[in-house]
Formats: structure tokens, sequence, C-alpha cells
């Protein structure tokens, strides 16, 4: 076997009007598929390409709000701008810039308590 991408990372939300306006309005992300799974529950999966992957975000499950689950990383070209517009949005953002060798990146949360992870690779670096 050989696993060649992810080719999403699902996260749970309890509030679309909350959620939409936070992967939206706060993180500028296009809805690329909205799909209504159950109308009389109001259940929704919602997809946000973003490069060559997708985030998918439905309430046809409970959140789980754990900061021991998986994490989507978000790759920006600006980390510091990033991280100064979530401040000033007021998102929770869990701890400050830490540099790896070959990237700089942060650590915060959804509204449902889901972790983050603001992501920028350093010049010459690929993420491939």
């Amino acid at each position: 076997m050989k696993i060649l991408e992810i080719p999403f990372v699902g996260y749970p939300f309890t509030d679309i009007i909350r959620t939409r306006k936070f992967y939206e309005e706060v993180l500028g992300l296009e809805p690329s598929m909205i799909v209504e799974i159950d109308e009389e529950k109001h259940q929704f999966w919602i997809e946000y390409n973003i490069g060559q992957s997708c985030l998918a975000l439905s309430n046809a499950w409970s959140p789980v709000g754990s900061k021991d689950g998986p994490a989507a990383a978000l790759e920006v070209d600006d980390i510091d701008k990033a991280l100064a517009e979530l401040k000033e949005a007021g998102v929770s953002v869990e701890s400050a810039i830490m540099a790896s060798p070959v990237c700089r990146f942060f650590l915060f949360a959804d509204p449902d308590g889901n972790p983050l992870c603001m992501h920028q690779m350093n010049p010459g670096e690929s993420s491939h």
C-alpha cells in the first residue's frame, strides 16, 4: 500500500452560521461544496478546497473539541499577518509562533474547540 495524499481533513461543528462565518469570513475560505445531508435534522457537509487538499466540515456527527484529535495545518503566505488577524477577530490562539528547521507555525482553535495549525514554509523549502 502507498498513501498518496490526504483527500480531506474532516471536523465536526455545532452551529452552521458560526462555523461558516469563522471559516469564510475570518479565514477567507470559499466553500467548494455545500450539501444538506438531512433537511429535517438540518445536517450539512461543507467542503473548502485549499490547494490540492480539502477541509470538510459536518454537523452529522458529534463534535469532540479534543486537543488530542487531528489538526489540519493551513499554509499561509504571511504567518505574522495571519496571527494578527486571528487575534483581532477574537479567535482562541493556543500558542505563539514556533519555528522548526523548515517552517514557522502556531496553534489555534475553531469555535467548537477543534485544533488547527497555521503554517508557513521557510523560503526555499517545500511541503512535498
